[in-house]
């Protein structure tokens, strides 16, 4: 397994980096297809958007782009993994995701998130023990299921539900600029 990441896509997900992060969230890898949801092609940030127009109720149109509202807001997306894992086999992967747990507990130990979403399933007992590692044992993560196929309905209307209620404890702001 070639564990370096791409820079091309870790310089693409610094430029989204906001100055203070409260809610972070957390997916597995980037993608090895190419997409990234800091590209905004991705169906993770397709769906992503539509949770936070549905609980801000707006639509994100060129005049609001939805990638700075989402850094404005101090969110961010990080992952246990900085290069693709998800093309390879279960055993491998699992042993990726064991491998990215104390790279994550630094970067939420520096981080200091008030909020964890994570936006897969699979990895919420290594999200879990990053957490722990980082010492951080106040947050309680939000685990949401990743948005393919059958789960894309749960996880809009999950996070829709989340995002709400993150603004109703002042983490996120009451309106997105």
């Amino acid at each position: 397994m070639n564990n370096s990441f791409d820079l091309r896509t870790e310089e693409i997900r610094k430029k989204y980096h906001p100055e203070k992060v409260q809610v972070l969230f957390i997916g597995e890898s980037p993608p090895a297809s190419g997409k990234f949801f800091y590209k905004g092609d991705s169906g993770l940030a397709q769906f992503t958007e539509q949770a936070f127009s549905n609980a801000y109720k707006i639509t994100f149109s060129p005049n609001l782009i939805f990638l700075d509202c989402f850094k404005k807001a101090g969110c961010y997306l990080d992952d246990l993994c900085l290069y693709p894992i998800n093309r390879i086999n279960d055993d491998c992967r699992e042993i990726e995701r064991i491998k990215g747990i104390k790279d994550l507990s630094n970067r939420i130990g520096s981080e200091k998130p008030k909020a964890i979403i994570t936006v897969i399933n699979n990895i919420m007992n290594h999200v879990n023990e990053a957490i722990r590692l980082a010492k951080m044992d106040k947050i309680k993560p939000i685990h949401l299921p990743f948005p393919c196929r059958q789960n894309k309905e749960r996880y809009v209307s999950g996070l829709t539900g989340e995002i709400c209620k993150l603004v109703d404890a002042g983490i996120l702001p009451k309106k997105l600029q």
